[in-house]
């Protein structure tokens, strides 16, 4: 992601918001309060969602403590069925601020309480919210592991990462929406900067178009992209005001 975080340290931050009406299922503290609410009908929907876009960090931390690859992935499954089944995300309080560190300490607690309990950490058994084959946890957490030591290092290196990621499946959803998945798929290599990054008269001579088409059309892509960042950024944000201080220490961390 050097690439890609070179293209959003090139932004200003704060400068772009946006488009007034633009949705996004995100953790907003609005959808975990949702999450939270048993009787809201997107309840499920919303515990699922937050479920899915915080795994990776949350086995990154248990990785981090020291679990065995089997025993963390076990043990992230069981931290989210007792957020199901305990009611954990109804007792969230949107005054504390960031939302990853509130399932964090959620998570610390759990841990230490599990340990304390019965010595050891057993797999739910219930629903399966996270599939484990989506995503190459370990190959992950290894490439992590060489840029953050401490566990909440490597929590919070994986929820930058994850941040970038969720944006970009945003970008490219909207593409598709539109009907120019094809068009995504020439451009997203503009996404990156540095050496490795695709020339502009490369991309032109694959689209038939010029140039300068290029060079507007990667520029809009990037802007939109630095939009999309910023608004999962601020969806998990009690405060919008903390919006820039986040968005630059998510910055600081892909930089690592």
């Amino acid at each position: 992601m050097g690439g890609v975080n070179s293209v959003l340290r090139r932004s200003k931050v704060g400068e772009e918001r946006c488009p007034a009406g633009a949705e996004f299922l995100t953790t907003r503290w609005s959808d975990v309060l949702a999450a939270g609410n048993a009787e809201s009908p997107r309840s499920l929907d919303a515990l699922g969602e937050l479920c899915r876009r915080y795994w990776y960090p949350l086995y990154a931390y248990v990785r981090g403590c020291g679990f065995t690859e089997e025993d963390a992935k076990d043990t992230t499954q069981a931290f989210f069925e007792h957020v199901l089944e305990s009611g954990l995300v109804a007792r969230a309080d949107e005054s504390r601020g960031r939302f990853r560190w509130f399932l964090l300490r959620s998570l610390q607690n759990f841990l230490r309480n599990r340990i304390a309990s019965s010595g050891a950490l057993k797999r739910g058994g219930g629903s399966e919210w996270v599939s484990w084959d989506a995503v190459d946890a370990e190959d992950q957490f290894i490439a992590d592991h060489d840029a953050a030591r401490r566990p909440e290092d490597l929590f919070d290196l994986a929820w930058a990462r994850s941040t970038i990621s969720h944006a970009f499946r945003r970008l490219a959803d909207e593409f598709a929406a539109s009907g120019r998945a094809p068009l995504f798929e020439h451009l997203k290599p503009g996404l990156m900067a540095g050496p490795t990054a695709p020339s502009y008269e490369g991309i032109a001579l694959q689209l038939g178009i010029s140039v300068s088409a290029v060079k507007v059309s990667i520029h809009r892509l990037r802007q939109r992209f630095r939009e999309l960042v910023k608004a999962e950024v601020e969806s998990s944000l009690s405060d919008p005001t903390e919006v820039e201080e986040e968005f630059r220490h998510l910055i600081e961390l892909l930089a690592r």
